[in-house]
């Protein structure tokens, strides 16, 4: 994790890892090419969102002189892992947290759709000083008639008429995904027993866009369980040898690819839902 004191990057100890060296921070720096060709959704999310961020930046209101540490601002940026469910900053040391489009993902059993409400915002509330503030942009919907996701699993399903994939393991193509309403996130007794208050909720004008597929496809943070080579090979039986996971993969991208192909451009509209939440 990087932090901005007095203009100079530090690092800040994290209960869970720490980075040791001013090489490592330089190095995390910089994001790699391939990431940032493949997250314009993410970026245009993220400039429909920014009013929230200003919002949360003017409600703002922690006592900077009684502060002795940095001033930390953390972008909670991925949907798996430690910071989707536990704390990964000591406790009353965040200043302003912002997450975007990342907890859209169902977990198994209870905690099912409770990103929002659940285990993340427990464990932001507990790292927020008073007075700091948390801000978060969810998926809301998407038009069914362009569904990339859709499109993906119909891949999968011919696979699986050939042969190609079994169909017990069609099953674990599915994209866990929970979309969020205004309503969902407007209640505000839901962050109350959190030490939270509820400045705002509402969705952000929604924005088409215009992506070519491979891009799309190619993208684990907007496809998930798709056509990314990790999550298809996890989908497949684990008896498979490596060999024949790879050419299933590569089969599934084939296929993809000439349902949609490269030149072949589709609409898809990116809606979302934003929250502010101040600590009190």
């Amino acid at each position: 994790l990087l932090i901005v004191d007095k203009a100079t990057f530090v690092e800040l100890p994290c209960q869970h890892s720490k980075m040791s060296s001013e090489a490592t921070a330089k190095r995390n720096l910089k994001m790699q090419p391939d990431y940032n060709k493949s997250s314009r959704n993410q970026a245009s999310s993220l400039q429909r969102f920014k009013p929230f961020i200003d919002a949360a930046v003017a409600a703002h209101t922690s006592d900077l002189t009684e502060s002795r540490g940095p001033f930390v601002i953390a972008d909670f940026g991925c949907s798996t892992g430690l910071n989707s469910s536990d704390a990964v900053l000591p406790p009353s040391s965040l200043q302003i947290g912002i997450s975007n489009i990342c907890l859209h993902w169902k977990r198994s059993g209870k905690q099912a759709g409770q990103g929002l409400r659940g285990s993340f915002l427990e464990a932001r509330s507990k790292e927020l000083v008073r007075g700091g503030v948390i801000v978060a942009n969810f998926l809301s919907s998407q038009d069914k008639a362009a569904s990339i996701f859709d499109e993906i699993y119909k891949s999968v399903e011919a696979l699986r008429s050939r042969g190609v994939i079994e169909s017990e393991e069609l099953a674990n193509f599915n994209c866990p995904i929970c979309f969020r309403s205004v309503e969902d996130v407007s209640e505000p007794s839901q962050y109350e027993r959190l030490g939270l208050e509820l400045l705002r909720a509402e969705a952000p004008a929604a924005e088409r866009a215009r992506l070519t597929t491979r891009t799309s496809c190619s993208t684990e943070t907007w496809t998930g369980s798709s056509l990314s080579t990790p999550r298809s090979r996890d989908a497949l039986n684990a008896a498979r040898s490596e060999a024949d996971k790879s050419a299933v993969c590569a089969e599934l991208w084939v296929e993809h690819r000439a349902r949609w192909p490269a030149a072949r451009l589709f609409e898809f509209t990116w809606r979302t839902v934003g929250v502010v939440l101040l600590k009190l």
